[in-house]
């Protein structure tokens, strides 16, 4: 039988960029476009603007690989937030590429712990955050950015469990089978740790908690891999005005012929055009 969800770590819900609260939205948190890192995609590159240690500040063409390398001249990437605070604009997306790709390749942040809020990940979360986002992008130092930064990277990081699971294992094969049909980035150790870890009963019960709750859900979104943040702050910086909760409700909600995605999403949007009136 197919593997159904994934475990339910509970990170914090702090990049959340949904229009509301309503489980039946399928809002993407950020714009991660989710690469596995064995892909042969042609790469693909974001404008941004950065800072060297001159404090100069030019207009740079980069790819997650450019910003993997060592900054030359203390150069870093500049970013832009909103007020929630998110961040938005193309270093957002190159932001969250880059944190998905580090996630992914669970060096900083083994497979086989079991949690985000883990203590034995608190010293690295640290350390990842000043060696690796702090050296490469203008953020601040403890406060609103780091917080958005490392509860990203923990969704990011579990998406990312779940998925090497659910592709290498196989519930008809043995365990034995399963251990062998890791991924080869993965220490031996690390994943048989990990499967025996997913292979438990209340893991299995979450995991199948989780794919009824996604059934339930009736509105896809048509982002594609913006955030909602994102879409938000290319809309008002191209129209000049502000677009309220309901706007970016029907916004991501319809689809290229303007079209809603369903009846649903259609009276929803409905709906919130009244409750906005009467607030």
């Amino acid at each position: 039988m197919p593997y159904p969800g994934s475990e339910d770590d509970d990170v914090d819900d702090y990049v959340d960029d949904v229009v509301d609260d309503d489980p039946d939205d399928d809002l993407h948190d950020d714009v991660d476009e989710e690469l596995n890192i064995t892909d042969k995609k042609k790469p693909r590159y974001w404008e941004v603007d950065v800072i060297n240690a001159a404090g100069q500040i030019s207009r740079r063409r980069l790819t997650v690989a450019d910003v993997l390398e060592e900054s030359p001249n203390g150069t870093r990437i500049m970013t832009r937030w909103n007020d929630v605070p998110q961040p938005v604009g193309q270093s957002a997306k190159l932001l969250a590429n880059y944190l998905g790709q580090l996630a992914r390749q669970f060096k900083d942040f083994p497979i086989m712990v079991e949690r985000w809020d883990a203590a034995i990940l608190k010293k690295k979360k640290t350390e990842f955050y000043n060696s690796k986002v702090k050296s490469k992008f203008v953020v601040d130092d403890d406060g609103d950015h780091k917080k958005y930064v490392m509860s990203s990277l923990g969704k990011k990081w579990k998406d990312g469990k779940s998925r090497l699971f659910n592709k290498h294992y196989k519930w008809e094969l043995t365990l034995e089978e399963n251990l062998k049909n890791r991924p080869s980035f993965i220490h031996p150790d690390h994943w048989a740790v990990f499967v025996n870890f997913r292979r438990k009963a209340e893991q299995v019960a979450i995991a199948q908690k989780n794919a009824r709750n996604r059934k339930k859900q009736k509105t896809p979104h048509t982002l594609g891999t913006d955030s909602l943040a994102i879409r938000k702050d290319e809309l008002e910086l191209r129209y000049g005005r502000e677009y309220s909760r309901g706007d970016m409700y029907v916004v991501s909600h319809k689809d290229a012929k303007g079209k809603f995605v369903n009846e649903y999403a259609s009276q929803k949007a409905e709906l919130l055009q009244v409750e906005m009136q009467n607030t």
